[in-house]
């Protein structure tokens, strides 16, 4: 009965805590726009407006991002936000940054259609959930670019973008740490406290991957083609997730998904992903794909040394993948910006029993 409370009292704490982080997080941002605070706003039954809440929020996640040196062509070039999907939101963001800086440098805010190709020259994208549908086309855009990716739709985070922004969710924030480090981008870590982590294996790490590899020639040179991705084991995903995934393209290519339980079947993919649920068996499984031309994938811990191509390390910030170099033998190429961000091994497949 003691253990019980004791249990019941951490979660009520636990809860205190990340409620009284979330409102001081609240309030850095209403005191950016300059407006009451939250508090003051319900006491006299006025509501802050939804974009001014959302430019104070590019404004601050602005200033904890790192971005990497070769993110700007000079020292004097400005900081450019561009909006999509919104302009009442771009004007409402000009104001606010009309006298301010962001990491020394003045700022520039576009407003963007959705029509026209994304400018190469942003430091962050704002994509309004006007365009849900376009989502996969701007986030596949900026793949290997320093770019980051903010929205306010939802499944943001799980479809590759870098935060996404809640307000009707009592967890505002949700941050995919894999996208962001992809980009060459660091949060300071107290805007990672204060945000929900997108856990997990997602769709879009899959998609990302296959996006950033060079396949063989008989695959690349083919846009007619299927590509297939294959999960071995359990699926982690939903039908929503495999729904998600399957909207996009690779390599200009559509996608073919095969969930199955069988090294046979997962054969005919380009891809395979081996569940965690395997953990157990993959190894005799990297033993049956290795010889084939397929980009092997997975967050089981010590997959890539162990002959995989590709390992997820999901709790860590800073080295999001391992990459395996053998990956060369089967034709596959990383894209170097995979490169620059993974921890890098040789190593090749080992028998179950070795």
């Amino acid at each position: 009965m003691q253990r019980n409370q004791l249990l019941l009292l951490q979660r009520v704490l636990f809860r205190s805590c990340r409620a009284v982080c979330s409102l001081l997080f609240i309030l850095s941002c209403m005191h950016i726009v300059g407006r009451p605070s939250v508090l003051h706003a319900r006491s006299s039954k006025q509501s802050v407006p939804e974009n001014d809440y959302k430019a104070a929020f590019i404004y601050h996640a602005a200033r904890e991002t790192v971005w990497p040196r070769y993110a700007f062509r000079s020292s004097t070039e400005a900081f450019r936000v561009g909006i999509i999907g919104n302009n009442d939101l771009a004007q409402t963001l000009k104001k606010l940054v009309l006298e301010k800086r962001i990491h020394t440098r003045p700022v520039q805010v576009i407003s963007l259609s959705g029509k026209e190709r994304v400018p190469d020259s942003l430091h962050i994208l704002f994509i309004g959930k006007k365009m849900y549908s376009k989502r996969h086309h701007f986030i596949d855009s900026l793949l290997t670019e320093p770019v980051l990716t903010i929205s306010d739709m939802k499944e943001f985070t799980r479809c590759g973008g870098m935060i996404g922004l809640r307000l009707k969710k009592k967890n505002r924030v949700t941050l995919n740490l894999h996208s962001v480090a992809q980009a060459g981008l660091h949060f300071d870590d107290e805007f990672i406290r204060l945000a929900e982590i997108t856990t997990g294996i997602s769709p879009a790490y899959l998609y990302n991957i296959a996006n950033l590899t060079t396949f063989p020639s008989h695959v690349m040179n083919n846009p007619d083609s299927v590509f297939t991705v294959g999960i071995l084991g359990k699926s982690p995903f939903c039908k929503k997730a495999h729904k998600m995934l399957v909207q996009g393209k690779i390599h200009q290519m559509r996608i073919k998904l095969i969930v199955t339980s069988k090294v046979k079947k997962a054969l005919r993919s380009n891809m395979v992903y081996i569940s965690k649920s395997e953990q157990d068996t993959y190894r005799g499984y990297l033993q049956r794909l290795h010889s084939k031309q397929i980009l092997t994938v997975s967050e089981i811990p010590q997959f890539a040394y162990n002959g995989g191509f590709v390992q997820f390390n999901i709790r860590d910030k800073r080295t999001p993948l391992t990459l395996n170099q053998t990956a060369a033998l089967a034709g596959l190429e990383f894209h170097p910006k995979l490169l620059e961000i993974a921890h890098i091994v040789v190593a090749t497949v080992t028998r179950e029993n070795d």
